[in-house]
């Protein structure tokens, strides 16, 4: 990992069978019927559920996106028996999520082969080692591996929101790729540890990351990606809303931003259970000037706060999003419905009181995302 990446930026960078599967799910030294171990293992008692079937439409779109588990208009779609696991600082600061609260938000779990696992090695001569990303991994048996890198936002049942910069080469994860085979999707996910609660992982199909992201400036740090089926809504799965012309957020107000990732930078492992911090939106003119006194303190001169990003921390730091939580939402409350109005995109020293953390302003992309992702109403 490099310096610079050590110090926070590109916060993407745990996956185990997913109860839905019906495989057995491995307990402590063990294996799963089809081999794989998970690195962590997990408890398994799969909640049972009654899912109603729930599609949205273009005339049900803007009543029902954005609302929880715990919002009545949306729980009454679906005929749902009581879970065994309803739980009342990753995320720097932040405080443990409710099973249900965030139900847009997903895992995205990357694939590595074994030819590459052997062959990533850091560390320096003489005393290297095989790269082991410090977050929740699952080891198949031909020694290959897959584990969660990045969150992301369902934003339709079939697509899902995230940020460019998870899907290429950083620090020592040198086979990130775009390539659709190495991505699989868990939504409805909640504690990565424990299988009591149901979650769906589904491959992806294809993947789009904005045309004209660039790397080195964090500049259009956004992208898409197409599951191979939708994700089934229930209780705790749901699709964000996407900010309106009509719905607007000023600086200073109360923002939330979900994830599994590192509670703090450099910590040995992400959270297992879902966790969110809140931070205020901060004016672009503030956020500019705090980032041009921090390129001389970082040596940065390519650090700049574009018109397509937007920032949000805490008065005197200690909340904010870390490693691990890239690609995931942003999001802002009015009316009871939830928007995703930034994806988490970079920072430095998570939590640092000088430097909020910097998101890509979902408002600036709402057209390229209508181009790629069809009408709701076009659902099958």
């Amino acid at each position: 990992m490099t310096a610079h990446e050590e110090r926070g930026r590109g916060r993407g960078l745990s996956f185990s069978p997913a109860c839905a599967t019906g495989n057995a799910v491995p307990s402590a030294g063990k294996k799963d019927s089809e081999g794989n171990t998970t690195a962590i293992f997990r408890t398994s008692e799969c909640g049972n559920r009654k899912k109603e079937s729930f599609a949205y439409n273009a005339e049900n779109i803007d009543r029902y996106c954005g609302l929880r588990e715990g919002d009545r208009h949306w729980s009454s779609q679906f005929e749902t028996e009581t879970n065994v696991l309803h739980i009342s600082k990753r995320i720097v600061g932040g405080m443990k999520s409710m099973l249900g609260e965030w139900p847009w938000l997903v895992s995205l779990m990357f694939y590595e082969t074994a030819e590459e696992i052997k062959s990533n090695l850091v560390g320096k001569h003489g005393n290297r080692s095989i790269f082991i990303p410090p977050t929740i991994i699952t080891y198949y048996p031909s020694g290959s591996r897959r584990y969660h890198i990045c969150g992301g936002t369902l934003i339709h049942p079939q697509w899902v929101l995230t940020a460019a910069h998870c899907l290429f080469p950083a620090g020592s994860h040198i086979y990130l790729s775009p390539a659709p085979y190495r991505w699989r999707v868990r939504a409805g996910e909640y504690d990565m540890l424990d299988d009591r609660t149901d979650h769906e992982d589904i491959d992806v199909e294809a993947v789009y990351p904005h045309p004209d992201y660039n790397a080195k400036e964090s500049a259009n740090d956004v992208a898409l990606m197409k599951l191979q089926k939708p994700a089934k809504l229930s209780p705790y799965v749901n699709i964000a809303c996407l900010p309106r012309d009509d719905v607007n957020f000023r600086s200073g107000e109360q923002c939330v931003a979900p994830g599994w990732g590192h509670a703090e930078a450099g910590a040995p492992n992400i959270t297992r259970v879902l966790h969110h911090v809140s931070l205020s939106l901060m004016s672009k003119n503030e956020c500019k000037n705090t980032y041009d006194r921090a390129r001389e303190r970082y040596e940065a001169p390519y650090l700049e706060i574009q018109d397509m990003m937007l920032c949000a921390g805490a008065p005197g730091g200690g909340r904010d999003t870390c490693q691990y939580d890239s690609g995931g939402p942003l999001m802002c409350r009015s009316s009871n419905q939830w928007y995703v109005v930034g994806v988490v995109s970079f920072g430095y020293e998570c939590g640092d009181p000088d430097l909020p953390g910097v998101y890509t302003n979902v408002s600036f992309f709402t057209k390229w995302i209508a181009d790629i992702v069809p009408d709701i109403s076009l659902m099958s």
